[in-house]
């Protein structure tokens, strides 16, 4: 069966333009467009930026992107894992044995202990998690920063992608002309598709682009 790449390669031949033009007209890496057509998806960044290039690009061939992008979550989504059926346990023959008068009072008792301490170590706990949320919350606002902000300008078609203070990276596509305006405790780390469509602003400062058109650029902040 015909693959996706190969489908958007045929049809780019067919109207006898070059990779190149395409990767100037939308300011995508012209090796990310090699990729899509190989079936090459793991060169590619973040899932949600691989879909948007496979919709800017189908558009420019004159395809319809939504059944492009169909095409292409049913090329990639993965196969269903086998179920697994376990063999019932075999079963247990059980034996009953007569517990003698002493052994029954000496189990009452184990019993009355064991809830009584429980009880007393649930007491406490409350007490203990009140203080250790006091003790923490000082220790926060001691070390607490002052806040930092970053503005992300977009001049050109990009991808985005930022982890605030080391958390998960929130990602965007930006086209001209369209921002993003993000706030942290302690750091930004910033990843950009297109570090010559792209320009950051620092704490109020312009730091300008990152580097040339469609290449890859990565910075901390501060």
């Amino acid at each position: 069966m015909d693959t996706l790449g190969n489908a958007l390669r045929a049809e780019r031949e067919r109207q006898g333009k070059p990779l190149r033009y395409f990767a100037l007209r939308l300011k995508i890496n012209i090796e990310y467009l090699k990729a899509i057509e190989n079936d090459n998806y793991s060169l590619l960044p973040a899932d949600i930026f691989t879909k948007a290039y496979l919709r800017l690009y189908a558009e420019s061939l004159g395809l319809e992107s939504d059944y492009i992008l169909d095409l292409y979550n049913k090329q990639t989504e993965p196969e269903p894992e086998p179920e697994i059926i376990e063999p019932p346990p075999p079963s247990r023959t059980r034996f009953v044995f007569p517990l003698k008068p002493a052994l029954i009072i000496f189990l009452f008792v184990l019993i009355v202990l064991s809830v009584t301490l429980l009880m007393k170590s649930k007491e406490q706990k409350p007490v203990e998690e009140f203080l250790n949320k006091i003790e923490n919350r000082e220790i926060v606002e001691q070390k607490k920063p002052g806040t930092l902000s970053l503005k992300i300008a977009a001049t050109e078609i990009t991808w985005v992608s930022v982890s605030i203070d080391g958390g998960k990276p929130e990602e965007w596509l930006l086209r001209s002309g369209e921002t993003v305006t993000l706030t942290a405790m302690e750091k930004f780390a910033v990843k950009v598709g297109n570090a010559g469509g792209t320009r950051l602003t620092f704490n109020g400062e312009e730091l300008g682009a990152l580097g040339p058109h469609g290449k890859i650029a990565d910075i901390v902040l501060p």
